[in-house]
């Protein structure tokens, strides 16, 4: 069976189906599979940069509530705490929102 996978992983069988430069590979599955191959994932690709989407406004949102609420006037900074707290509970909170879509990616 090690035989088996080594084989099919050898450089010579990769080589023979794309060409290592990326233009003559682009080329090819343009010729043979179509233009819309290379499109093909898009959508699932742009779900998944809701993430960062999501996170970064709603932790400096977070970082803005935590500093008007909690900290006293005269500090300029946000305190260790508050920061580490609105990192894990907005992480917390985007990862529950785009969990779907990281399972139906892992699955396909």
């Amino acid at each position: 069976m090690q035989a088996e996978v080594f084989r099919s992983l050898c450089d010579k069988n990769y080589t023979r189906k794309y060409p290592l430069n990326v233009f003559k590979a682009l080329i090819r599955i343009k010729q043979t599979e179509g233009i819309t191959a290379l499109y093909r994932g898009l959508s699932a690709s742009l779900v998944g940069v809701l993430h960062p989407l999501i996170y970064f406004p709603l932790y400096e949102k977070s970082k803005i509530y935590c500093m008007k609420h909690f900290e006293k006037p005269e500090n300029e900074t946000l305190s260790h705490r508050y920061v580490i707290f609105s990192a894990i509970t907005c992480k917390a909170l985007t990862s529950l929102v785009t969990y779907p879509h990281e399972v139906v990616r892992a699955r396909q």
